[in-house]
């Protein structure tokens, strides 16, 4: 939207998604985060605790303009 009629008009967004990471802290097993299940896969325990999955990071950017631009 805020790239319509815009210099940046052909830009592409890529989104990669980083996974939530789950530590339990009954069994201290440190996992990826499956589907929205908030409980321990090898203990079944519920305490636990998440870490990550929330960052943003601008990986590159790419900038081509014309010479008429």
């Amino acid at each position: 939207m805020a790239k319509a009629g815009a210099l940046a008009s052909h830009a592409q967004l890529e989104v990669v998604y980083t996974p939530i990471l789950l530590e339990c802290l009954e069994c201290g097993l440190r996992t990826d985060l499956e589907a929205w299940r908030f409980d321990c896969p090898r203990c079944a325990a519920v305490r636990v605790r998440l870490d990550g999955g929330d960052e943003m990071e601008l990986a590159s950017l790419d900038v081509e303009v014309d010479d008429e631009d």
